[in-house]
């Protein structure tokens, strides 16, 4: 029978994703012979997966035969005496270590000297008092080849550290960031999740942080949990995992602000907090793991920043109102004063204070990396990966023909039109099309979409067709388009950055037009403050049937006050009232877990409906009964049905699964999922 030990570490092996090129760096130096004693430093924010590194590491070492040795600085008190002692009992009790309790720790540092050994200290940050000592008198002593030693820490490498020469060949730093979205899925597929829905639910709130990820993995796969920690909010146990750091109430209150906006200067910090920010201050938060300078600001990391702002809503709603609108009060009056580059820098910070509350389909689409998301003027040699989008794109437009001849006049005439966001290898992700309408633009478009402009402008295309440039006050958007190829950045992200561009560019007062028959705009747009009416004049025949027309007029106003008018709509007011308060994206959720009563329960739906997941179970499970109940009909339950059992399913595939229009199937789900959501209301 095996050891505990080895049990475990088969197990932590098996579940451990990620980290290649770090794996890669302790393979290659164990397989050295002459392998020369260097120092791995690793940091990064707490729960961001330091400590799992570093027992893959020990694991590792401990199959090749190499001797080990695991602190925890914790435990080590800050002077060299009490390291020296904890290093002792470790090596006195551990087994690949020959050591008694009688020989002196001058005896064990010489056999530790002997042959190839991996020290391993963990929390290192702990022992910084004691870090000289450490660095220049008891590493020495040990043996120049054959030792690596790991140190991991929240805060990251020190000053010291980097300017001593000596060690500049010897050291390497590693900053762990987050797991990437394949990885995440790697490591929630070997814990047994395998339904496609529930693993990009789990990806997205996580953000990588294999805490998170742990945490929530065991919140679904044992929902009953008895433990009082267990019971809290996973953003809580999160966040109470980075707050260890900070104890000063007054730096909490910095963080909070943090939280809300993307990054603050020490000018912004202190009108907020109403006394000046000191260089202390200022210091005390640069040496949290979970806080970064950035060229704006103190920002905190994108990670840290969607746990703890999670977790001030839980915990403190109406004070985060508050707090947001007292923030975006400032920035308007800052937005007002501001010209050029500086304008466009600050409408981004209030875009990304409240992204929260801007949804494509019940999905946020502002990334926290809004500030670094931003579209690009167009370059020739884009043209032929615009098009391609438009192609992959087909499924929602009016005429490819059109469109694609439409780019390459725009292109040819108006290239200053266009606005492109590209990868990391400049390939373009996503594009925006639109012009401000005055006579030249007009005289293009009446050519492209004969008739349209004078059903969206009836009393004012003819005095429209004759505006020069200078007196224009409508940006039409014409087209847009996100790729499908594979990239770091979702698709909500990547809609996002459209609908960030069309924000900040535009902050003068103009009024925006979008017509279209995408029905799932409704939604966003709505949240972005368009009013919308139908284009008259089509029949059901017509490619431009159903179509509304968007309208945002900000003519006279500042984008900044309309902005700070949509953040001041009360938490929990308006939508609670009415059946929006539930959701497509949360009827879908529980349509696909319908089978699985314990996730049922851990869902918003359940939440919200304040219903065990069996009692909610039961209410799905009626929806498919011979006679569906009322309002639901039998296409309604066939459409749910699709829903329920492939939600991954293209609009296109499931509208001809029901032998129906594309167009015709998205206003069937809607009415579908309505009369879902009237139902299961009622039923309650």
């Amino acid at each position: 029978m095996g050891k505990l030990g080895e049990a475990l570490s088969v197990e932590r092996t098996r579940l451990f994703v990620g980290r290649d090129k770090e794996l890669r760096f302790m393979k290659n130096w164990l397989a050295r012979q002459d392998a020369p004693t260097e120092v791995l430093f690793i940091s990064g924010m707490g729960g961001i997966g330091k400590s799992a590194l570093m027992l893959q590491f020990l694991n590792m070492a401990q199959l090749e035969g190499v001797n080990s040795i695991w602190l925890d600085g914790r435990v080590c008190m800050d002077s060299p005496a009490g390291f020296l002692e904890s290093l002792k009992a470790f090596l006195v009790h551990h087994p690949l270590v020959k050591a008694s309790q009688n020989e002196s720790i001058e005896d064990i540092i010489t056999e530790m000297a002997s042959g190839k050994m991996l020290l391993c200290i963990d929390n290192y940050e702990y022992i910084h008092k004691i870090e000289g000592w450490f660095r220049e008198a008891f590493l020495p002593g040990l043996s120049a080849s054959g030792l690596l030693v790991v140190l991991a820490s929240r805060q990251d490498l020190s000053f010291y550290w980097q300017i001593d020469l000596a060690w500049q060949n010897r050291i390497r730093h590693v900053k762990l960031g987050p797991l990437t979205r394949g990885e995440a899925r790697n490591y929630f597929s070997q814990r047994g999740l395998e339904q496609e829905s529930e693993m990009e639910r789990l990806i997205g709130d996580s953000q990588g942080l294999p805490l998170a990820m742990a945490l929530f993995v065991e919140h679904l796969l044992f929902p009953r949990s008895e433990s009082a920690a267990s019971a809290l909010p996973i953003s809580m146990r999160v966040s109470a995992e980075m707050l260890r750091e900070i104890a000063s109430p007054e730096l909490r209150e910095v963080l909070e602000l943090l939280c809300i906006l993307p990054y603050a200067d020490p000018k912004w910090l202190s009108w907020l907090l109403g006394t000046p920010i000191t260089m202390m201050d200022l210091g005390r938060l640069t040496e949290c793991s979970f806080i970064r300078p950035t060229a704006g600001g103190l920002a905190l990391h994108d990670v840290a920043r969607t746990f703890l702002i999670e977790d001030l809503l839980q915990r403190e709603p109406v004070r985060f109102q508050a707090l947001r609108i007292k923030i975006m009060e400032g920035l308007t009056k800052e937005l007002k004063q501001a010209v050029g580059q500086e304008k466009r820098r600050i409408a981004s910070v209030m875009l990304s204070t409240c992204r929260d509350i801007f949804h494509l389909n019940s999905i946020s689409i502002f990334s926290p990396n809004l500030n670094l998301m931003e579209m690009q003027p167009f370059r020739n040699h884009d043209l032929p990966h615009l098009h391609q989008i438009i192609t992959e794109d087909v499924a929602y437009s009016i005429s490819s023909e059109i469109d694609h001849a439409l780019l390459n006049a725009l292109a040819e005439k108006f290239p200053e039109s266009i606005h492109v966001f590209r990868s990391a290898e400049g390939v373009p992700l996503t594009f925006t099309a639109g012009v401000l309408l005055y006579k030249e633009t007009i005289s293009l478009l009446d050519q492209f979409i004969p008739g349209v402009l004078d059903d969206v402008f009836p009393k004012e295309i003819k005095y429209m067709r004759h505006l020069p440039i200078e007196q224009a006050d409508t940006y039409y958007q014409l087209l847009t388009g996100v790729s499908t190829r594979k990239s770091d950045y979702t698709f909500h992200e990547l809609v996002g950055t459209i609908v960030s561009d069309s924000i900040i560019h535009y902050t003068a007062g103009l009024r925006h037009v979008i017509l279209t028959t995408y029905e799932q705009t409704n939604e966003m747009l709505g949240n972005l403050g368009f009013q919308l009416r139908p284009l008259p004049g089509r029949t059901s025949e017509h490619p431009l049937y159903g179509a509304l027309i968007h309208t945002r007029d900000l003519r006279g106003s500042d984008v900044g006050d309309h902005i700070l008018d949509l953040v001041k709509i009360p938490l929990g007011s308006g939508k609670a009232e009415t059946s929006y308060d539930l959701t497509e994206k949360e009827m879908i959720m529980a349509l696909t877990l319908m089978d699985n009563p314990a996730a049922l329960e851990q869902t918003d739906l359940a939440r919200k409906l304040s219903c065990s997941g069996t009692e909610l179970q039961q209410k799905l499970q009626s929806v498919f009964s011979y006679h569906p109940p009322f309002p639901l009909t039998k296409k309604d339950q066939a459409l749910l049905k699709i829903l329920a059992e492939t939600p991954l399913l293209t609009a296109e595939a499931a509208a001809e699964q029901l032998f129906i229009s594309r167009a015709t199937y998205y206003r069937a789900r809607r009415t579908a999922i309505q009369n879902l959501i009237d139902m299961i209301k009622a039923a309650m």
